[in-house]
């Protein structure tokens, strides 16, 4: 599994995401996770610790 982080700036508390992506089965989910803190050489981080939209 592959993880990537965007970490060009914090977000404050109060913020909003908009996304896009295309599910290619009835099964896909959108693999996005928000709400972890820095995932440092942890690759499951974002799984373990994040809330997937």
């Amino acid at each position: 599994m592959r993880s990537y982080a965007y970490a060009a700036r914090t977000m404050s508390m109060d913020y909003t995401v908009k996304l896009d992506w295309k599910a290619t089965d009835t099964s896909s989910d959108s693999g996005v996770f928000v709400l972890f803190d820095d995932p440092g050489a942890v690759a499951t981080a974002p799984q373990d610790r994040g809330v997937q939209v």
